[in-house]
């Protein structure tokens, strides 16, 4: 019996001085323990969710079409947007028709930039004229360049004005 509880003390990592009480406390402890970790380890396979309702999913495959049609409805969608947002900002005339697909990819890509950029940006294109009778008013002016009319706009005088200007200089 000593050859077994000299045993258990030196398994227990107790001091060799350990009587048998202190060996059975220990040896108690390790049993409570144990109880404790079986009824954890019970606790969590009951806590196991049972096998999955059929009802409650559907098939990857169909998952997977409805996820394609609705980013295809979400694309056009924004696709109506930009384009919206490029048609009003170019009946407004802030938007030069030259620029469109550039604006529609802007507004495409960014929403509210594109709406913010339209908001601060100057008329370019009188609201009353469409684009062809600007780029006809333009070809038929009395020979201004595009730095002749900037130069109009820094000097405040009108573009007939600075044309008969122009033209005096010319024939001087």
């Amino acid at each position: 019996m000593d050859e077994l509880l000299e045993r258990l003390i030196y398994m227990l990592n107790l001091p060799v001085t350990a009587t048998a009480d202190e060996v059975a406390a220990e040896l108690q402890k390790l049993i409570d323990r144990l109880t404790a970790a079986e009824a954890a380890a019970q606790a969590a396979q009951s806590a196991q969710p049972a096998a999955p309702d059929p009802a409650q999913w559907v098939p990857m495959s169909q998952h997977k079409r409805v996820a394609e049609e609705l980013s295809k409805l979400q694309m056009d969608v924004a696709a109506e947007k930009a384009e919206a947002a490029v048609s009003a900002a170019m009946s407004a005339g802030k938007l030069a028709p030259a620029l469109k697909d550039w604006a529609i990819a802007y507004a495409s890509r960014d929403p509210q930039g594109f709406a913010a950029w339209a908001k601060a940006a100057p008329v370019i294109v009188a609201a009353d004229k469409d684009a062809h009778s600007v780029a006809s008013a333009a070809s038929t002016d009395a020979g201004l360049t595009e730095e002749d009319r900037i130069a109009c706009q820094l000097l405040g005088m009108s573009e007939a004005e600075f044309a008969a200007h122009k033209q005096e200089i010319a024939r001087a």
